[in-house]
């Protein structure tokens, strides 16, 4: 076996490949970090074996700068470099699952925006296709991320995908419970036959609703935040401030 075959079972070892479901997550995830690519899962491991080895090598260096490593015991210093490496190796995961989260808290904050130029759309009479692909082209500037999402979507509906997998990979990538009950509206409402316009309306204003039910929400804790922060700044000079002559009185008496 060559130098390439083995790097290749290496990554894929570290890849985790023995389960598709696991794999398709973190592939979803890579994606949602804005990393993708036919090799993507290959270069996340590499990156993260990477990242560990230059961790180890980091502590290892430490030892030898602060002059303690005659001083230890072989299996500490080993102890501590494989703890260097294990915090390097999970750096990445942590910088993908941040990046992730941030992907999907945007898409759930432009989704109402999308939603109101989507129900313009089709009441000014264009069908679900095109207005999918008027909201990509319109918010490409605004809400990139989202735009690319719809006009994925729409590609893949003029392509010949079926409706009902073409919306349920939009609501998948995008980790959105608002895209998948939306999927499931459209759905439901091309199938018996309802005008799609009044249920865009009758769904715009729930987002609408909903969506301030979240800033309200994040509002009502603003005040509890605001109070740990002050007790914390706040209260221990306040102590100090109080007990300072009263302690200096009893050193004096002393």
């Amino acid at each position: 076996m060559d130098t390439d075959s083995k790097l290749v079972s290496i990554m894929r070892l570290l890849s985790g490949n023995g389960g598709s479901a696991k794999q398709e997550h973190r592939r979803k995830r890579l994606f949602q970090a804005g990393f993708s690519g036919p090799g993507v899962l290959y270069q996340y491991s590499f990156v993260k074996l990477l990242s560990g080895l230059t961790a180890a090598i980091i502590a290892f260096c430490m030892l030898i700068g602060l002059s303690i490593l005659s001083n230890l015991p072989t299996d500490r210093w080993l102890l501590f470099c494989a703890f260097g490496f294990l915090m390097g190796y999970t750096l990445p995961s942590l910088l993908v699952r941040r990046l992730a989260q941030r992907y999907v808290d945007r898409i759930a904050r432009d989704l109402p925006d999308a939603l109101d130029l989507m129900l313009v759309c089709v009441e000014a009479g264009q069908s679900l296709d095109q207005s999918l692909t008027r909201v990509a082209r319109s918010m490409k500037r605004i809400h990139p991320e989202l735009a690319a999402r719809f006009a994925a979507t729409s590609e893949a509906l003029k392509a010949g995908e079926d409706r009902a997998d073409a919306f349920a990979r939009l609501a998948y990538v995008t980790d959105n419970l608002d895209l998948q009950s939306f999927a499931a509206v459209v759905l439901q409402a091309s199938s018996m036959g309802t005008p799609i316009s009044d249920t865009f309306r009758i769904y715009a204003e729930e987002q609408r609703e909903r969506r301030f039910s979240r800033i309200e929400e994040k509002a009502n804790m603003l005040p509890t935040k605001m109070t740990l922060g002050t007790m914390m700044f706040t209260v221990p000079s306040l102590l100090l401030l109080l007990l300072t002559p009263a302690v200096y009185s009893i050193l004096q008496s002393f």
